[in-house]
């Protein structure tokens, strides 16, 4: 029986997100940013939250970053969404891999999880403060203390 064959249990986390499924949507997420032109689609707000409150989610934004980054705009990607330096790599990386023969796609998933195991709590601090972060920045923006996209 193969990695993929094994259903993960509910608490690994790490396993449930390598999956390919999950690498197949990153590669998805990345194709559709190469489309996106990189201030968005004229006319057309993909944000709900963005389209009905005024002001952004936590992930809205992401798109347009990685669209910049891939065209080499790194300060508008900046002001888009901060954390795209770190999430528009992750969907990038994910998307390759999930091309890659299962093979290859099994060793990255060992390794990664031998790597990611002793940081878990390190990940989990991150990605709270990462949340956090947005979370303010949508509240900033609703309140009209802070512009969206972010004028620095």
């Amino acid at each position: 029986m193969t990695h993929e064959d094994s259903p993960a249990h509910p608490s690994d986390w790490l396993a449930l997100f390598l999956h390919d499924y999950w690498m197949r949507a990153a590669a998805g997420f990345v194709f559709f940013f190469c489309l996106v032109p990189p201030e968005g689609i004229p006319g057309f707000e993909m944000c709900a939250s963005m389209r009905f409150s005024h002001a952004p989610c936590p992930g809205c934004g992401m798109t347009r970053c990685g669209s910049n980054l891939l065209r080499g705009n790194f300060y508008r990607a900046l002001q888009y969404h901060p954390l795209g330096y770190v999430v528009i790599p992750l969907c990038l990386t994910l998307g390759a891999v999930a091309f890659a023969p299962r093979s290859w796609r099994d060793e990255f998933r060992r390794r990664v999880r031998r790597l990611i195991a002793p940081l878990r709590t390190v990940v989990v601090f991150f990605g709270g403060v990462a949340f956090l972060c947005t979370l303010a920045r949508w509240v900033l923006v609703g309140v009209g203390w802070l512009d969206f996209p972010t004028s620095f």
